[in-house]
Order: structure tokens, then C-alpha cells, then sequence
């Protein structure tokens, strides 16, 4: 096969593989796979997330359906809206236990 063109593609023996994201990234997920994401890790960082989340939002609220009556086919229902609280301290207990599984995890991998 000749560098000669002669209308068709021309095939190189050398073309360059295509760069793959995972061999520069490998030692970037491994260190958080194997290093920081321990149970102790993910739990805390879950208990501070609903902390923060508790202490921004202050509650939850839902609506429930009754049934009231039911004569036949036709269905009588009301919709009741109830609210719940979060205490201040509950959200602000989460986050400090939240920071200290974190720093028990890291301190007992040392």
C-alpha cells in the first residue's frame, strides 16, 4: 500500500488511541473509594446534610385523605393538612454527630 492518492482513503499504521478519562481519574476515585468513604464517613456526611436541611427548612408537612361517607358508588373524602416540626436541637444534634462519626472514621484509620 502506496502514499499514493488515488481517490481512496489513505490508512495509516499509527493512529492515536483515543485519551481515556479513567486512567487520570483512577487515582482520584480510588483514593475516595478506598481512603474517605468508609460507613462512618457516608453516615456522617448524611446526618450533616439532613442537619443543615432541618435547620434550613424547620419541618415537613403532608396531606392525608379520610373517607367520610360512602353511599354507593359516590365516595366522600376531605384532605387534611398536618405539619410536623423539627426542633432546633434535633437538627443541631445531627450535625454534631454528624462531625464526629466523620472525625471517628478518619482518626481510627491512622
Amino acid at each position: 500500500m502506496g502514499w499514493a492518492n488515488d481517490g481512496r482513503s489513505v490508512e495509516r499504521k499509527h493512529r492515536r488511541r483515543p485519551v481515556r478519562a479513567t486512567r487520570y481519574l483512577a487515582p482520584f476515585v480510588m483514593g475516595l473509594t478506598l481512603r474517605s468513604m468508609r460507613p462512618g464517613t457516608v453516615l456522617g456526611a448524611l446526618l450533616i446534610f439532613a442537619g443543615v436541611v432541618a435547620l434550613s427548612v424547620g419541618g415537613f408537612s403532608f396531606t392525608s385523605r379520610e373517607k367520610v361517607a360512602e353511599v354507593g358508588p359516590v365516595k366522600v373524602t376531605t384532605e387534611k393538612q398536618h405539619s410536623v416540626p423539627v426542633p432546633t436541637i434535633v437538627a443541631g444534634l445531627a450535625v454534631v454527630a454528624g462531625v464526629v462519626l466523620i472525625v471517628a472514621s478518619s482518626r481510627k484509620a491512622r
